[in-house]
């Protein structure tokens, strides 16, 4: 096994998969702690982006739930930076295909179902939302 392999799993979460934790209720962050255990929480610029459009949304619980999430991107997730100018599921689709090829043990988390499944076919190990209340792997 080389190096990379053996490091900590290297989890990237979508935009969906960070306003569950406010919007849903659910608290993404440990549901993945337990599920994977120890890991590196990821997060693209496109999803920084992303959220800070949907905070100045009217919809108040949307625009609060990013508001909030933002927040909590600060503290608790490293910012790998990659083509800001793509959409960000693509964004997603990319860097994780391309670290996944390099070796590193890659993890998706979201609620997406569209994206869900691209990465699916793309060979991409997913966490996603199972019946609003927790993250699962494809079983």
């Amino acid at each position: 096994m080389s190096r990379k392999q053996e490091k900590l799993p290297l989890v990237i979460y979508d935009t969906s998969s960070i306003l569950a934790i406010f919007k849903e209720k659910v608290d993404t962050l440990r549901q993945v702690y337990l599920t994977v255990g120890p890991h590196i929480p990821i997060i693209l610029p496109n999803t920084i982006r992303e959220l800070k459009e949907l905070s100045t949304k009217r919809e108040r619980a949307t625009s609060r739930a990013a508001e909030l999430s933002l927040r909590l991107i600060i503290n608790k997730f490293s910012i790998i930076s990659y083509d800001e100018n793509k959409p960000t599921d693509k964004a997603i689709l990319d860097i994780a295909r391309r670290l996944s090829e390099r070796g590193y043990n890659i993890i998706v988390v979201t609620c997406d179902l569209e994206l869900r499944k691209r990465l699916e076919s793309a060979g991409v190990r997913v966490m996603y939302l199972r019946k609003s209340r927790f993250f699962t792997f494809e079983e």
